[in-house]
């Protein structure tokens, strides 16, 4: 694991040697090692401050630079690029690219499809603990986007597949136009509502509550919407029975299907958060009002933004 022996109240140069002495390196193999890992962790200011003292970022980039140039036969890699600027993930892609060609084995586990499909010639999908396929990454990837969406489909009151206390629990989303009525099609550039219906614990006030929404396509997240970003007015869910509106005054996303994300916390206890939670699809409209579109080949690649340009 990233990590492996690092001590809070040792230096990183200390738990350099210490993290690769517990990989079962010789102290020569490791000090052959020291200059390649501080620089590619980036972090040299900082190499003989107590790793308490580091950010987050900061320790998984020295964890993953040593786990990275101690020659392991076999590393294995979890999420790790959720932590870190895009030019360290880029660095980290690289590295593990490195490894793989050097004919030791990298076994990567991530939900970013983009980084999958950019190093792994072979996946697996695993669902509750069991290999579901184990194929091309083309193939994994297509059975992984078309189970996203499947799950859509199914009562979002009976979904098993969630997480939290349960105390506060989403039972449906709607989607609505700028008149609060129903529609099937989202359209670009329109006014969106997002309504997530829920039900609470009977006779019970949730303080300090947080609400969000995340549109996704192919394992990439697009936006986030939540509460906490646009209001200084507390949340508190006080009925039994509710929903909140999410209100996207112009749609940003191009034509394709996309799916949400949806989730709820109260006192920072998280009650209710359901992956693929419901589909939605978009349709072209007149984003920029000037009757033009974006270019073929664009479509559910990219968010469209407002802009002008001048000469």
């Amino acid at each position: 694991e990233v990590g492996t022996g690092f001590h809070p109240e040792l230096t990183g140069r200390e738990n350099i040697y210490l993290s690769g002495a517990i990989l079962g390196m010789r102290k020569r193999e490791i000090a052959k090692k020291f200059d390649e890992i501080v620089d590619f962790s980036g972090i040299e200011k900082f190499i003989d401050t107590p790793v308490k003292r580091y950010s987050s970022g900061m320790y998984v980039r020295l964890a993953f630079a040593v786990a990275a140039h101690l020659d392991p036969e076999i590393l294995l890699v979890d999420e790790v690029l959720a932590v870190g600027d895009a030019a360290f993930q880029k660095k980290c892609l690289g590295k593990m690219g490195d490894v793989a060609k050097e004919g030791r084995t990298v076994l990567f586990v991530s939900h970013n499809m983009a980084a999958i499909q950019n190093l792994c010639p072979r996946s697996l999908l695993l669902s509750l603990g069991r290999i579901e396929l184990d194929g091309t990454t083309g193939e994994v990837i297509n059975r992984y986007i078309n189970t996203m969406f499947s799950r859509t489909k199914l009562d979002l009151a009976e979904r098993k597949d969630r997480k939290g206390k349960g105390r506060i629990r989403f039972t449906r989303i709607e989607f609505l136009d700028e008149n609060y009525r129903p529609i099937e099609h989202a359209i670009s550039g329109k006014m969106l509502i997002i309504r997530l219906h829920y039900i609470a614990e009977r006779g019970t006030i949730f303080r300090n509550c947080r609400a969000s929404v995340s549109v996704h396509r192919y394992g990439q997240a697009y936006f986030l919407a939540s509460t906490e970003l646009v209001s200084h007015e507390e949340l508190i869910i006080k009925s039994e029975r509710g929903y909140l509106d999410c209100i996207i005054d112009e749609l940003p996303l191009s034509r394709g299907e996309y799916h949400l994300n949806i989730f709820m916390e109260a006192n920072k206890v998280i009650q209710d958060w359901i992956e693929g939670a419901g589909q939605l699809e978009v349709i072209d409209g007149d984003f920029f009002g000037t009757g033009r579109n974006y270019p073929p080949g664009w479509a559910g690649k990219s968010v469209l933004v407002k802009h002008r340009w001048e000469w």
